[in-house]
């Protein structure tokens, strides 16, 4: 599992969400120990994550 920096200002947090190869690996592990859908992540400007889900069709 990938462990979460210290993010100890809001501009860190946001310079750390924005790039992909740091953030995304964080964010795949959390999903994947929730048991939820995780292929195919969306990354959007916003640094925000979305997956596809197949199981809704």
């Amino acid at each position: 599992m990938h462990s979460l920096p210290s993010l100890t200002n809001f501009e860190t947090f946001e310079a750390w969400r924005a790039d992909a190869a740091r953030c995304l690996p964080a964010a795949l592990d959390i999903v994947r120990s929730h048991g939820l859908p995780h292929a195919d992540p969306h990354i959007f400007s916003t640094g925000t994550i979305s997956w596809s889900d197949s199981t809704t069709g």
